[in-house]
C-alpha cells in the first residue's frame, strides 16, 4: 500500500514539475529514486512501471485541470464581475476577491484575485459587481525576483484586478458570513492582547498564533529569519502538532477518554483552520490526525506515510500548482522528517539529546527546499535553530493558550509569563540583528547536486551499522567536497548581469564576494538592486560607477550611498557637481575617502586575471549624456563594453582611446543611449563589432525606443541581440574563455 501511494505521489510531483523546463535533471532525480524504491520495497519492474504509469496520468489529468481553469479567465478584457471579499490585509491595504460567475466553476475551488483598494468600504463576506481587467502575474524579469506566478498560483490566486470602472454592491448578499465573524474575531484578539503586552510583543503573538505578521518591523522579521525561524511567524503544521501533543498529554494525565480527546483535538484545528483563513497546512494536519485517530479507534498502528501520501494525492489533484506553494512544501519535508528520516537515523540516546535530535533531522528534511527556493543557506539559523527550538515550540505552546484566554477574558496574571518569555525572544533577535546576515550561497536550483547531498546525508545518519569506518569516511569526505564545491561554483565564476530596471541602465559585477554596479536605474528600481545583491549573497555593494547625472542612472546608486551600502563610488566631475546638492551623502563620501572622480582613464584591478577601466569623456558637453564615463571590462581577447547614454558626438571622441584599449571584437556591448537614433555610430559600430548587444530599456516606453533603424544596423554587424523590456535580465557565468548565458522571464 505504502509503495504504491509512494511511486504515484512521486510520478504525480514529477510529471507536474516537467513544466519547469528542467527535463534532463528531473529525469535523472527521478531514475534515482524509483531505484532506492525497487531496493527498499523489492518491487517486481512490472508493478513498478504501472503505479508510475498512473501517476502520471494523474499529475497530468490535475495539471491540465488547473491550466483549464486559468484558461477561462480573461485576462485584460474589460467586463463586469460577480465578486465576494474573502479577506483584507491591512499591512498592505489589499482585498483578496473569490470569482463567484458560474463560468468559472470546476472540480476546484472558486479562483480569486487581488487588489489594492476599492472606492468604497466593504466587509468581509459582501457580494460587489466590480467592472474592470484581471491581470496576470508578471513572471521574475531578475536575479532573486520570486516568481509570484507560481506562488499566488499555489493559493488559487490568479491574477490582480486593474483598470477598475464601476463597483457597486449586491445588497442583502453577503454569502460568506462566517468570514465576517472571523475577521470580527481577530480584530478582538488584537485589540484584547494590546491590553496586556507591548506592541512588539502583540506582533510576535499575533504572528504566532494566526500567521498576521503586520505588527513586527522588517528588522524583526530578517533578525528571526537569520535565526532560522520564520517559520514561526505563520501558521503551519507545528503550531498543530504542539497544540495537540499538549492536549493529548493534559488530557492523559487526567485519564480522559480518547474519544473525547480526539473530538477536543478536531475542534481545536478546525477553530485554527477558521481563524487562520483556511490555511493549507491546517487542512493537512487536519486530514492526518483524523486518519490517524481513526486508526487507533479502529485497534489498528497508524501509519503516517499513508496518511501523507493520501494527503498529497488529493492536494494534487485538487491543486497542482500546491506544489509551487512553499508553505506546503516544507510542512510535508517537516512530516517526512519527523516520521521518517528520525526513525530510520541515530536518535536511541537521552531524552533531551532526542528532543534537539528530532529538530535536526526536520532541518535536515528542510535545507534542500530552502536552498533551491533561495539559493543558499541562512547559517546562524542551520547552527542556532536546533538548539533553541525546544524553547520556541514552548512559546508557540502557550503563546496559543495565551491567545485563547485573552480573546475572552483579560488575564493579566498569564501575560506577565508571557511577557518573560517574549523578552527572551527580544534577546535572540538582538543579538542575531547584531551578527548580521550570514548566508551560504549554492548553485541555483541544481536539482542533481541537491539530490546527491541528500543522499550523504541519508546514508550517514543510517541507524544501522552498515558502515565500517572507512566507508563512513568516504561519504563523510565526499559530503564535504560536494558542499565545498557548491560554495566554489557560486563565487568562483565571473558573473556580469545586465539587469531589468525598466527605462534605465544598471549592470552588476560579480565574482570571489567582490561586487561592482555600473549605474544603479531610477529609485524606483531600489528593489530589484536588493533582490540581486540577496541573489548573490552580498549585503554591500564593494564599488559602484555612475556613468552621468541623468535620474535613470543615479536613483538607485544614490538610494544605496544613503542606507550605507557601498563601500566606494566612482563618478565624473560633472556627475558630482550636478548631485552634490541632492544628496548630501556624496559630501559625507568624499571626506571619508570613499568617492573618487575620474578625470582620467582609470584600472581597477578587483579582480584576478580581469581589469575593469574606468574611461571618462574627453570634454565637457552640454549634453549630459555625451559626459557619460564608459567601462570596460576585460581578459584576453573577451571584452564587456559599457557606455552609459553616450550619443555619436562622445562616440567618436572615445574612438581612438577605444581603438587602443580593446583587445579585439567587443563580446558584449550594453548599447548605448538604450538603442536610440542619436546613438550607435557607423563608425563605432565598425570599431567595436559587438558579437552581442544589450539594450536596456523599459516594456512600451514612451519614447518608442530603441529605433527600428538602430536595431536594423545591429544585425547587419552580425550582432545578437538581447532587449531587458522583453527577455528580462541577461545573466553572463564566465569560467574563461566559455560563457554561459541564463536569461529571465521563464514560467
Amino acid at each position: 500500500m505504502l509503495a504504491n501511494l509512494g511511486l504515484i505521489v512521486l510520478a504525480m510531483i514529477f510529471s507536474i514539475l516537467m513544466r519547469s523546463g528542467q527535463f534532463l535533471p528531473l529525469v535523472a532525480v527521478f531514475i534515482v529514486l524509483m531505484i532506492l524504491f525497487k531496493w527498499y520495497f523489492e518491487l517486481e519492474w512490472v508493478r513498478l512501471s504501472r503505479m508510475v504509469a498512473i501517476g502520471f496520468c494523474v499529475g497530468c489529468f490535475s495539471l491540465s485541470l488547473f491550466h483549464n481553469q486559468v484558461a477561462r479567465i480573461p485576462y485584460g478584457v474589460v467586463q463586469d464581475y460577480e465578486v465576494t471579499v474573502t479577506a483584507f490585509d491591512a499591512a498592505k491595504g489589499r482585498y483578496t476577491l473569490a470569482l463567484t460567475e458560474r463560468v468559472y466553476r470546476s472540480i476546484l475551488r472558486k479562483p480569486l484575485v487581488f487588489v489594492k483598494a476599492l472606492p468604497m468600504d466593504v466587509a468581509i463576506g459582501d457580494a460587489l459587481v466590480i467592472k474592470g481587467s484581471i491581470m496576470s502575474f508578471d513572471l521574475p524579469s531578475n536575479p532573486g525576483e520570486s516568481n509570484f506566478r507560481q506562488i499566488y498560483y499555489g493559493k488559487m490566486i490568479v491574477g490582480t484586478f486593474k483598470s477598475m470602472e464601476m463597483v457597486k454592491r449586491l445588497d442583502g448578499k453577503r454569502h460568506q458570513s462566517v468570514l465576517a465573524m472571523i475577521d470580527a474575531l481577530r480584530m478582538r484578539m488584537a485589540r484584547q492582547m494590546k491590553m496586556t503586552l507591548k506592541d512588539s510583543h502583540v506582533g510576535y503573538a499575533l504572528g504566532m498564533a494566526i500567521g498576521d505578521k503586520s505588527g513586527i518591523s522588517k528588522d524583526d522579521e530578517g533578525a528571526m529569519r537569520n535565526l532560522g525561524l520564520s517559520h514561526v511567524l505563520v501558521v503551519s503544521s507545528l503550531h498543530v502538532g504542539l497544540v495537540v501533543v499538549l492536549l493529548n498529554q493534559t488530557l492523559g494525565r487526567i485519564h480522559c477518554a480518547k474519544l473525547w480527546t480526539h473530538i477536543l483535538a478536531v475542534t481545536i484545528i478546525l477553530v485554527l483552520y477558521f481563524v487562520s483563513f483556511s490555511k493549507i497546512a491546517i487542512a493537512k494536519c487536519l486530514f492526518i490526525y483524523i486518519l490517524h485517530a481513526l486508526a487507533l479507534h479502529l485497534d489498528r498502528k497508524p501509519c503516517y506515510f499513508v496518511s501523507i501520501a493520501l494527503f498529497v494525492f488529493g492536494a494534487l489533484c485538487y491543486n497542482p500548482y500546491l506544489l509551487y506553494n512553499l508553505s506546503f512544501t516544507l510542512s510535508l519535508m517537516a512530516y517526512v522528517g519527523v516520521f521518517g528520516y528520525y526513525r530510520y537515523t541515530w536518535h536511541d540516546k537521552g531524552k533531551l539529546i532526542r528532543i534537539w535530535y528530532l529538530t535536526f533531522c526536520i532541518y535536515m528534511m528542510l535545507l534542500p527546499v530552502l536552498a533551491t527556493s533561495f539559493g543558499g543557506v541562512q547559517l546562524l539559523g542551520v547552527l542556532v535553530a536546533p538548539l533553541i527550538m525546544p524553547f520556541i515550540e514552548l512559546l508557540l505552546g502557550l503563546n496559543f493558550v495565551n491567545v485563547c484566554v485573552q480573546t475572552l477574558v483579560v488575564f493579566r496574571p498569564l501575560s506577565m509569563v508571557m511577557a518573560r518569555f517574549f523578552d527572551v525572544l527580544d534577546m535572540l533577535v538582538a543579538i542575531s540583528g547584531r551578527m548580521g546576515d550570514g548566508f551560504l550561497m549554492l548553485p541555483y536550483g541544481n536539482l542533481l547536486v541537491y539530490t546527491l547531498i541528500y543522499v550523504l546525508i541519508g546514508l550517514l545518519s543510517v541507524r544501522r551499522k552498515l558502515w565500517r569506518p572507512k566507508i563512513y569516511g568516504i561519504l563523510l569526505g565526499l559530503l564535504v567536497t560536494v558542499v565545498a564545491g557548491c560554495v566554489t561554483v557560486h563565487h568562483f565564476p565571473m558573473r556580469v548581469i545586465y539587469l531589468d530596471v525598466g527605462m534605465g541602465d544598471s549592470a552588476l559585477i560579480y565574482q570571489g564576494r567582490t561586487s561592482v554596479l555600473i549605474d544603479g536605474g531610477t529609485k524606483y528600481q531600489t528593489s530589484v538592486l536588493n533582490n540581486a545583491m540577496t541573489y548573490l549573497g552580498e549585503g554591500k555593494i564593494d564599488v559602484a560607477v555612475l556613468s552621468h547625472e541623468h535620474q535613470d542612472h543615479y536613483g538607485g546608486i544614490l538610494a544605496l550611498i544613503e542606507s550605507d551600502r557601498i563601500e566606494t563610488v566612482y563618478m565624473t566631475p560633472m556627475a558630482y557637481d550636478a548631485l552634490k546638492t541632492m544628496s548630501p551623502a556624496l559630501e559625507v563620501y568624499r571626506r571619508a575617502g570613499r568617492l573618487f572622480l575620474v578625470e582620467k582613464s582609470t584600472s581597477l584591478n578587483l579582480y584576478k586575471k580581469w581589469t575593469l577601466t574606468l574611461i571618462p569623456p574627453n570634454l565637457k558637453d552640454d549634453n549630459p549624456n555625451n559626459q557619460s564615463m564608459m567601462c570596460l571590462l576585460q581578459r584576453g581577447s573577451m571584452d564587456f563594453l559599457f557606455t552609459g547614454d553616450a550619443e555619436v558626438a562622445e562616440e567618436e571622441r572615445m574612438l581612438p582611446k577605444l581603438i587602443t584599449a580593446l583587445n579585439g571584437r567587443v563580446e558584449y556591448l550594453k548599447v548605448p543611449h538604450h538603442g536610440s537614433d542619436t546613438a550607435s555610430a557607423k563608425s563605432f559600430l565598425l570599431a567595436t563589432q559587438p558579437n552581442y548587444g544589450i539594450i536596456s530599456v523599459g516594456k512600451d516606453n514612451a519614447y518608442g525606443l530603441p529605433d527600428e533603424s538602430t536595431t536594423a544596423s545591429y544585425l547587419e554587424m552580425g550582432t545578437t541581440l538581447h532587449r531587458t523590456d522583453l527577455s528580462g535580465a541577461l545573466e553572463l557565468r564566465i569560467v574563461y574563455p566559455w560563457v554561459q548565458q541564463v536569461g529571465y522571464k521563464r514560467d
